[in-house]
């Protein structure tokens, strides 16, 4: 008979495993010991101190409150990315190539894109959930796609969307360089 299930040989109840961590943990244990990276997911997945974001280093200083350090983080973030130049582009002529169709938004479209949200996703800056967007689909794609259309027209952007939220993720290397 094996520990923890009930064959119905006996008149005990099957141990409860939540009452019993160190049985759990050392049968558990005992099934992973051959498979490392198993055994070291397992670990990993009991710690649990979740510290955020580790001490940065800047000018040879750490720092550890959260304002410096998503200072420290936006200068990283800023410093790969380029600015757009707004200078007149230069006239090359006519172009040998034909022009591109315009493209139209239609209520249709954006009522399928809207419906095939997910709904388990975080919200953005605008803290709209996006089980709301699908639930709300249709009588928000019109309205919707006329402000799609207008900023396809105007070839300009809504300063709102310039906005985004950004989570630093490390991959290897010194926790406390921005960098990685």
């Amino acid at each position: 008979m094996t520990i923890g299930t009930n064959t119905g040989l006996s008149n005990r109840k099957p141990r409860n495993n939540a009452k019993q961590p160190t049985t759990h943990m050392s049968g558990t244990l005992l099934q992973l010991e051959d498979k490392s990276k198993k055994l070291f997911t397992f670990v990993k997945s009991r710690k649990c101190d979740s510290s955020g974001v580790a001490p940065l280093k800047r000018y040879g200083a750490n720092h550890v409150d959260p304002a410096t350090k998503a200072e420290i983080l936006n200068d990283q973030f800023s410093s790969v990315f380029t600015k757009e130049d707004s200078s007149p582009l230069p006239d090359l002529g006519k172009s040998p190539f034909p022009d591109a169709p315009q493209i139209q938004v239609t209520s249709n479209g954006v009522l399928k894109l809207m419906q095939g949200l997910n709904p388990h996703k975080a919200t953005g800056p605008d803290s709209i959930f996006s089980q709301f967007l699908r639930e709300m689909a249709h009588p928000l794609a019109p309205a919707l796609a006329l402000v799609f259309q207008a900023s396809l027209d105007q070839g300009k952007i809504p300063d709102d969307w310039h906005t985004a939220h950004i989570t630093p993720i490390y991959k290897k290397g010194d926790k406390s360089k921005a960098s990685n």
